[in-house]
Formats: C-alpha cells, sequence, structure tokens
C-alpha cells in the first residue's frame, strides 16, 4: 500500500472534517512542493531543493507515505552533498502524482 492512515487517524480522534482537511491540504500542496524542487534543480539551487524536500517530509509522514519518504530522504541527502538529482526528482514526480490521484479517490469515500 502506497499510504498508511493510521496516524492521521490518531490525530483526528475519528473526525472526518480533520481528516478531509488534512486530504485537502497535501492535495493542494503536494504538486507545489514538487513543482519548486524541480525548479530549484533546474536552477542548478541544489540544497534549495533539498531543503524543500525536507519540508515536504512531514506532509509524506501524517501519511504514512513511506516509499515516498524513503524517496524524499534519498534526494534530500544527495542535495545536501550538492549532487543533482534528476533521476530521484523524476521518480518523486510520479510517485507524488499517483499519490495524489489516490487520495483524490480517498477523499471521496470519506
Amino acid at each position: 500500500m502506497m499510504y498508511d492512515l493510521s496516524l492521521l487517524k490518531t490525530y483526528s480522534k475519528g473526525d472526518a472534517d480533520f481528516e478531509l482537511d488534512m486530504i485537502q491540504t497535501f492535495l493542494d500542496e503536494a504538486p507545489a512542493y514538487r513543482s519548486e524542487m524541480a525548479q530549484f534543480l533546474k536552477e542548478k539551487k541544489i540544497k534549495e531543493a533539498g531543503l524543500l524536500a525536507h519540508k515536504f517530509k512531514s506532509s509524506v509522514d501524517i501519511f504514512g507515505m513511506s516509499d515516498l519518504r524513503l524517496l524524499l530522504d534519498s534526494f534530500e541527502k544527495n542535495c545536501s552533498q550538492n549532487i543533482s538529482s534528476e533521476e530521484l526528482m523524476v521518480k518523486i514526480s510520479l510517485m507524488v502524482e499517483e499519490l495524489i490521484t489516490i487520495m483524490h479517490d480517498k477523499k471521496n469515500t470519506i
């Protein structure tokens, strides 16, 4: 499974509105994070891309997205070593797109 809502459900204490708000926040922010990281890479602002990946991990953690978390960890590590991570960025982009679709569908079932 690409996500695990256990942590979100712990935080929400069964409040479906809270869960919907969190999912909507992810749906709103994930594409922006992805786009900004890609733009930083394009502009050769490698360390800034890594800092943004680090920030994105908190959103990913609340939804138990361990595969994306691992990619972001690798991306951040490469960026901290000033290594451009275009290949990882492609993988992150594909995974984010897939998760946006899944989370959008999940939101519609809450």
